[in-house]
């Protein structure tokens, strides 16, 4: 029996965490690998690559099948009708002596194939309209009639097609009461002047069935023609994805470091610090960034972070709150400073009065403990404040560096988010002033191209770049049944430090104002 101390009891949230930190690990590994739908030449596309691609755009998918279908219903309305009734002929050649039976049956079979001709002429065409007595064109009459003969038989079946039921067995009747006689006329033995063989009605004419449109076929091949467009398109669209999607890719194309993964918060959760009833994979992926964070220069940790993207939309405004409190959880006193001069959203996403922040500060019009925000135990905020003419200026001057310097002194950490760095300047020129920057990308969204040039632009301010965060990750199923156990089965090892939005808002109305 294993006995379990206290101290190993106290462990067992730590341990807890390092064995879901190798199974994460091991699952982004393994995604990585999967992910990686293009191989380096562009050409080859992995399967599970394919079928995640089937899997996301299946509702383009079904949507071209029942185009397909919906295209075959018209097209197929659009036929006309045709009927078709049909005649069987038994040929026979006349003989004398049973010994001239094998020679008869053979001149008879060799005789059916040219009647199977004669069957679609113009001659038995104008006898057919003149017997039946009907006003269409002899040649269009023609066209109407074929026959077949079965391989090594004397059987002769011969169609007729018309876009009534009547006219088709009209035209059959023609054909019963016309072939013979013209089949008489044309094939006679040339000492007796008789008719060489004779032809038997042994089946029809039958009552006229539908032949077209075949509803059932077109359909059919309407749909499966729409699911491979379907599917050639969503193999396409892979083919041709340019977005980051795996973390190994992030880190060739960026050349940098990795810090973690961030993964798709559920439908109707809030985006930020999710509330910690249990075992939560996306508040563990933010610790786990900011432990990764704290190993990033062990000599000289970096105290004013920047974070960024490469274009808007990716996600780094929350990634910044988010990282601010994982920071507060543990004690340290974490200062969060909206840089988006431009258009910041720190303070709403956290519904604090943004009236007055940085801007104000670094125009000289209110100091520092004057918009310094107490949101909750170890985290204070800064907004952005009033939006200035001019806030490259206003970012890029001397007060702004002496800013960062004094915040650096007055707590432990200092998170700052800063515009992207693509569309404007803002964002380098504030990395250049911290101690780091953390560039946030979005999967499957942000273009392995913008990776590029985001870190080319943080590099030619030299500004250190500690790394990147795959941000918005869809979950595997591997994952999502790991959580649910470690839910159910120790939800008293996470730590309950984790606020949610709702939590933060009602720490917004009693905050105070640190001086």
């Amino acid at each position: 029996m294993v006995r379990i101390t206290t101290t190993e009891a106290l462990t067992g949230g730590i341990i807890n965490r390092i064995f879901h930190a190798r199974v994460v690990a091991d699952s982004v590994e393994t995604d990585s690998v999967e992910r990686a739908a293009i191989t380096r030449n562009g050409c080859f596309v992995k399967l599970p690559a394919v079928l995640r691609s089937i899997r996301k755009r299946w509702l383009a998918v079904v949507a071209l099948a029942f185009l397909g279908v919906v295209l075959a219903a018209i097209v197929t309305s659009r036929i006309p009708a045709q009927y078709a009734s049909r005649v069987t002929f038994f040929v026979s050649t006349p003989v004398s002596s049973t010994s001239q039976l094998f020679n008869a049956s053979q001149f008879g079979a060799d005789r059916v194939n040219s009647y199977v001709k004669l069957v679609g002429s113009d001659e038995l065409a104008r006898r057919i309209v003149k017997a039946q007595h009907l006003g269409d064109d002899p040649h269009h009459v023609a066209s109407q009639l074929s026959a077949t003969a079965d391989l090594n038989t004397v059987l002769l079946t011969a169609t007729a097609t018309g876009p009534t039921p009547s006219m088709a067995e009209s035209l059959a009747r023609g054909i019963q009461t016309q072939l013979g006689p013209l089949v008489q006329e044309l094939d006679v033995t040339p000492a007796s002047k008789t008719p060489a063989v004779e032809l038997s009605v042994v089946t029809g004419p039958t009552e006229a069935v539908q032949t077209d449109p075949k509803r059932k076929l077109n359909l059919s091949v309407g749909l499966l023609l729409g699911l491979l467009a379907g599917l050639a398109w969503a193999l396409l669209r892979e083919m041709t994805d340019t977005s980051v999607k795996a973390v190994d890719q992030l880190g060739d194309v960026s050349g940098q470091p990795v810090l973690g993964t961030a993964s798709l918060a559920s439908r109707g959760s809030n985006p930020l610090m999710p509330r910690d009833d249990g075992y939560n994979p996306l508040a563990e992926e933010i610790r786990q960034i900011r432990t990764n964070l704290q190993f990033v220069n062990v000599d000289r940790p970096p105290k004013v972070i920047a974070v960024s993207s490469a274009v808007s939309g990716d996600g780094k405004t929350t990634m910044s709150i988010d990282l601010a409190a994982a920071f507060s959880e543990g004690g340290q006193q974490v200062l969060l400073v909206d840089a988006d001069l431009r258009r910041g959203q720190v303070a709403r996403y956290l519904d604090l009065d943004g009236t007055v922040g940085l801007s104000d500060i670094l125009a000289n019009r209110v100091e520092l403990d004057d918009v310094i925000i107490e949101k909750q135990p170890h985290l204070w905020v800064i907004p952005s404040g009033t939006v200035p003419p001019n806030p490259v200026e206003l970012l890029d001057s001397r007060h702004m560096s002496t800013l960062l310097n004094e915040m650096s002194e007055r707590f432990d950490i200092v998170i700052v988010d800063t515009p992207p760095v693509l569309p404007v300047t803002d964002g380098a020129v504030v990395a250049s002033k911290s101690d780091g920057v953390i560039l946030v990308a979005r999967h499957g969204v942000t273009k392995r191209a913008q990776v590029e040039e985001a870190t080319a632009a943080v590099n030619a301010v030299r500004a250190q770049c500690l790394g990147w965060i795959l941000n918005q990750v869809p979950r595997t199923r591997r994952d999502r049944s790991y959580y649910s156990y470690q839910s159910a089965a120790s939800p008293s090892t996470m730590g309950s430090s984790v606020k949610t939005d709702d939590s933060l808002a009602e720490a917004s109305k009693t905050g105070s104002r640190k001086k």
